[in-house]
């Protein structure tokens, strides 16, 4: 089964709109690993509570590559009392078409 850039970005969305995790725990693999701008990891459990209880909305999603192993994109985060950001993303997918880690570099806007 394969996963596109547009099916995990969608996943996330909706997770984070509707404080249900569920869309992202059906595409993520047990192992998963995801890593924010600071390098901090999360496990797959932790990134389904923060994804269930954060502020965070993403939009304007971009893919810039894709493959049977690989995700790569851009989207726009908003997030209350912080300045608009960038995030270009970089997934890597597993042989049986879970999300296997997760890696986002955020810019915020310079004033």
């Amino acid at each position: 089964m394969k996963i596109s850039a547009e099916q995990a970005l969608r996943a996330f969305q909706e997770s984070f709109e509707n404080g249900d995790s569920s869309p992202l725990a059906a595409i993520l693999s047990d192992d998963f690993v995801f890593t924010n701008t600071y390098d901090k990891r999360m496990t797959k459990d932790e990134t389904l509570e923060w994804a269930a209880d954060t502020d965070i909305r993403i939009s304007d999603c971009k893919t810039l590559f894709e493959s049977e192993e690989i995700l790569v994109g851009l989207h726009s985060v908003s997030e209350p009392g912080k300045p608009s950001s960038q995030v270009m993303f970089f997934a890597e997918v597993k042989g049986y078409g879970k999300i296997g880690s997760w890696r986002v570099n955020r810019a915020f806007e310079v004033n």
